[in-house]
Formats: structure tokens, C-alpha cells, sequence
């Protein structure tokens, strides 16, 4: 037993080590921090989660979360929190905001229009190490879509999806960096599953703001598999795995290799499983499976076999009562973050730690709801490595 402890007290060591990394260079509470085009000021609301063992060690790092709106009030930012504290709300207790990040504010992204295409908010989250750096990728519904570096906020790719008046035209809802520094962004389009001319899934070449596009009705999310050099798509009730055809010289093309048909439809998030490098949480906004890349298999609500903590990851639908919005594991603890979506909203209030159960935190600003799409770890996805 002393030596699983050993064990678990190294892993949450390891995370501050990264943590700190990531929030190094100028970024203080509550503020952008960071130098040069990348710098501004902080603002915004969110909520963070701090998991605590059996020790009453901090088990992992911090949380993000993709804010929208508070009070009728839009306060569209990517805030990251103290584990450290227990109060959720900046308004009451601005220097819980360990990090955040608003365009809105930074010259770099003025090309990209965030004043119109930010202004509801993000709708991902993702955190990478790519080149001994740490990286932040992120996009919102009315077409905002960029990677930075977490620290100082200097921009390495962002394009502008939108078509004229129609700030919906692609309606982004995930994003993906590669580890070679190309990017994938995946748009749920209209009512119909339709993004602008069919291009729900456009990859993009390392820092151009043009991209080639498929079409995936309702492309919700986005993984990259390394182990076999596949790109994972998630659209509706299709899980579909790419290859990247790299041909023609500076236009890389995502090449259909194979799809399997999702038990439920309505799919909505997709990201790794960690310690299992062939599972993907398949998050449908009812049930939560895993899907095993080798065997084909999905694992969870009506299927053959399940998987640790599926009961809760995973309760069964209630009617009324939001569906899940997003699933992710901790690559460094392995413990699951989730959020729901409050009855009647696309969004959520509150989010939950599984593997082994622990704290719910719901997210307040000034006391009154504050509503996210999702939460994610702020922990990269190391490419380095």
C-alpha cells in the first residue's frame, strides 16, 4: 500500500511540475499576463475543481473551463482555477483565477474579428506540448478559431471561419493540434449537420489559414490517434478515423479510412482515454462510451462490457434533465472530469470528478449561475514525449 501511495504522491508531483510550467511566464491571478502582442488583461467567470485522494493531497492540477455568459451578461474567456481554493466565483474572489485568456483584448487576434466571433464564447478547450512549449487551442460558435502559447499568449495558428453575414456558417465546436503543428477544426453547421459548402472537418498546414475541408455531418469532436497516425472524428452517430494524404506539396488532405456507427446518435464529445492508448471517450450527450480502436468495440451503457465508473460517468437518461456535454481523463492521474448540461440549456453549471468520485463544484459569478459548454484539464496532451 506505502508504495501505491508513493506512486500517486509522484504522479501529483509531476502534474504541479507541469502545471507550473504551463502557467509560467507572467501569468498572475486574475490577469492575462504574458509579453509582447500576447499580453492584456484578464476578465471573465468560471468554475475550477480540485480532486482530493484518500491523503487529502491535491490530485491533480487545474481545471478550465470555456465561459459564456452570467446574469444575461456575456462574459465570453477561458479561465483556469486555484485548486488550491474552495470558492468558485471571481466576481466574489478574483484571485482564484490562476489563468484566462479573452481576444477580445490581445492585438495578435484583431484580424480574427473576436469582437463578433468570440462574443458567446468558446466552445473548446485543448492543452498540448508540443517543442518544448505548451500550447492552448481553442474555438468559439461564430467562427473564432486559434492555438497560442499557454504563457504568453503569442499566437501560432488562427483562422477565421465564418461566410459573410452568417456568423454560423461553420458553427465551431472542436479543434485538434497535431504534432506537426498542423490543426484540425470540426463544425457542427446548421440545424441540418451542414457547415458552410460541406466543410464540417478542414485541416489546416502548420500556420496557414487555409485549410482543406470534408464533410461530416454534425462534427462535434476530434482526436489524434499516434500510435496509428489517424485523426478520429466524431459527427452525429459516426465515428470516423482519417488519414492525412500529404501529396500535394503544402495541402495536406484528410483522406476517409474507415467509420463505425455509434450505439447512440447526438455524438458530441470525443477525447483519449488515459492509460489506455487505444480508448477514446465517446461522449454522446446521453450515454458515455469508450471505444476500443483495436477491437472495434464500444464499452458502457448496453453494451457487452463496461468500463470503471460507468454508473456514474454514464447515468442512465432522465427526461428533462441535460445530457453530457464533455468527458476527459487527466493524462497524468487518469481521473475523469465531466460536465452536464442544465435542463433546458446547451450549457452547464456544474462539473464532476470520477475515478474515484470526489467534489462537484458549481460555478458562480457573484453568486448568481454562470454557465459553461465545457470543462477541461488544463494538463497538456504531451506530443514530446
Amino acid at each position: 500500500m506505502s508504495a501505491l501511495m508513493g506512486m500517486r504522491r509522484a504522479r501529483v508531483a509531476a502534474a504541479g511540475v507541469v502545471l507550473g510550467g504551463l502557467l509560467a511566464a507572467g501569468c498572475g491571478s486574475g490577469s492575462e499576463g504574458g509579453s509582447g502582442k500576447g499580453g492584456g488583461e484578464g476578465d471573465g467567470a468560471g468554475d475550477g475543481i480540485v480532486a482530493r485522494d484518500a491523503e487529502g493531497a491535491a490530485a491533480s492540477g487545474l481545471v478550465v473551463v470555456t465561459g459564456g455568459n452570467s446574469q444575461g451578461a456575456a462574459r465570453p474567456a477561458l479561465l483556469a482555477f486555484d485548486p488550491a481554493r474552495a470558492t468558485w466565483d471571481p466576481k466574489k474572489d478574483p484571485r482564484s483565477v490562476k489563468w484566462s485568456f479573452d481576444p477580445r483584448k490581445l492585438s495578435a487576434y484583431r484580424d480574427l474579428d473576436p469582437a463578433r466571433t468570440w462574443v458567446e464564447g468558446p466552445n473548446e478547450a485543448k492543452f498540448y506540448q508540443l517543442g518544448g512549449k505548451k500550447y492552448v487551442a481553442t474555438v468559439a460558435g461564430r467562427g473564432f478559431a486559434a492555438v497560442f502559447e499557454a504563457g504568453t499568449k503569442r499566437r501560432f495558428w488562427g483562422a477565421k471561419l465564418v461566410a459573410g453575414s452568417n456568423a454560423y456558417a461553420y458553427n465551431p465546436h472542436s479543434i485538434e493540434l497535431l504534432p506537426t503543428g498542423e490543426v484540425v477544426v470540426a463544425s457542427s453547421g446548421d440545424k441540418r449537420g451542414h457547415a458552410y459548402a460541406g466543410r464540417n472537418l478542414c485541416l489546416f498546414p502548420r500556420k496557414v489559414s487555409k485549410g482543406r475541408c470534408v464533410t461530416l455531418p454534425h462534427a462535434h469532436g476530434v482526436s489524434w490517434d499516434s500510435r496509428r497516425n489517424r485523426l478520429w472524428a466524431l459527427g452525429n452517430d459516426r465515428l470516423v478515423a482519417y488519414r492525412i494524404d500529404r501529396s500535394a506539396p503544402g495541402r495536406p488532405a484528410l483522406v476517409r479510412d474507415h467509420g463505425v456507427v455509434v450505439p447512440w446518435p447526438s455524438g458530441h464529445d470525443l477525447s483519449p482515454v488515459a492509460g489506455k492508448p487505444d480508448r477514446l471517450w465517446v461522449v454522446t450527450g446521453t450515454p458515455v462510451y469508450q471505444y476500443d480502436i483495436g477491437t472495434r468495440k464500444f464499452y458502457g451503457p448496453g453494451q457487452a462490457q463496461s468500463y470503471p465508473g460507468a454508473d456514474r460517468i454514464s447515468p442512465p437518461p432522465i427526461k428533462g434533465k441535460g445530457g453530457v456535454k464533455a468527458v476527459s481523463s487527466d493524462p497524468l492521474t487518469g481521473r475523469v472530469l465531466r460536465n452536464k448540461a442544465v435542463p433546458g440549456r446547451q450549457t452547464s453549471q456544474t462539473a464532476s470528478l470520477h475515478l474515484p468520485d470526489g467534489v462537484r463544484r458549481n460555478l458562480t459569478y457573484g453568486g448568481k449561475p454562470y454557465y459553461f459548454y465545457k470543462a477541461r484539464w488544463v494538463t497538456p496532451r504531451d506530443f514530446d514525449h
